[in-house]
C-alpha cells in the first residue's frame, strides 16, 4: 500500500487546543514560508495553497522514529475523546523548531506534519475501532498507525483512503 490511514490523539487539553489553533483554524501558507530555509521536493503540495492545517510531534527519538513513518499521500485522521474529530492529506513533512516556536510558542513540537485543510468531524470512533478488531477500551496516544495489513485488506473495496473514510466515518 501506497498511503495509509494515521491516527494523532488532540484528546489531552493542551493538543486540543492546538488542534483548534492549526487544524480546525488552519494557517496561511505565507506565515510559515519565512521559516523554511530550504524548500525539498517533500514540501511542493504547500506551494500552491494559501491555508494548511498543521500538527507536530515532540522531540523524542520515538517521535521521530514514528514522525518518520509518515509520508505525503497519507491521510491523518484526528481523535478526542472517543470520536474522530476532523482529518486531512499529509502534503508536507518538515523538521522545524522555528515553525514549533512561531506556532505553539514551544521549540519541542519540531517534526511537522503539513496537510491540506482538514475535514472537520464528529464521528463515533464505533466502526473504526470494528474493523480493526480494537477494544471499546483502546485509545489513541499520540500517533498510532492501524494494523497496515487491514488497512490494505480494507482498501481494496475502494477507490482510495477518503472513500473509505466516507463510509466508516
Amino acid at each position: 500500500m501506497e498511503n495509509k490511514i494515521v491516527c494523532f490523539s488532540a484528546s489531552s487539553k493542551n493538543a486540543s487546543k492546538n488542534h483548534y489553533k492549526t487544524v480546525e483554524s488552519n494557517v496561511m501558507v505565507s506565515d510559515i514560508l519565512k521559516y523554511i530555509e530550504q524548500m525539498d521536493e517533500s514540501l511542493e503540495g504547500i506551494k500552491n495553497l494559501s491555508m494548511v492545517s498543521i500538527w507536530a510531534l515532540g522531540d523524542s527519538k520515538k517521535k521521530f522514529s514514528q514522525w518518520s513513518k509518515l509520508r505525503c499521500g497519507d491521510l491523518a485522521v484526528f481523535y478526542s475523546n472517543k470520536k474522530f474529530i476532523s482529518y486531512g492529506e499529509i502534503i508536507g513533512l518538515i523538521a522545524n523548531n522555528k515553525i514549533a516556536k512561531f506556532l505553539w510558542d514551544d521549540e519541542t513540537y519540531k517534526y511537522i506534519v503539513i496537510m491540506k485543510p482538514n475535514t472537520i468531524i464528529n464521528s463515533s470512533r464505533e466502526r473504526l475501532w470494528g474493523k480493526f478488531g480494537y477494544s471499546n477500551k483502546a485509545t489513541i496516544q499520540g500517533m498510532m498507525i492501524p494494523n497496515i495489513k487491514r488497512q490494505n485488506d480494507f482498501l481494496k473495496d475502494y477507490n482510495d483512503l477518503y472513500s473509505f473514510m466516507r463510509d466508516i466515518m
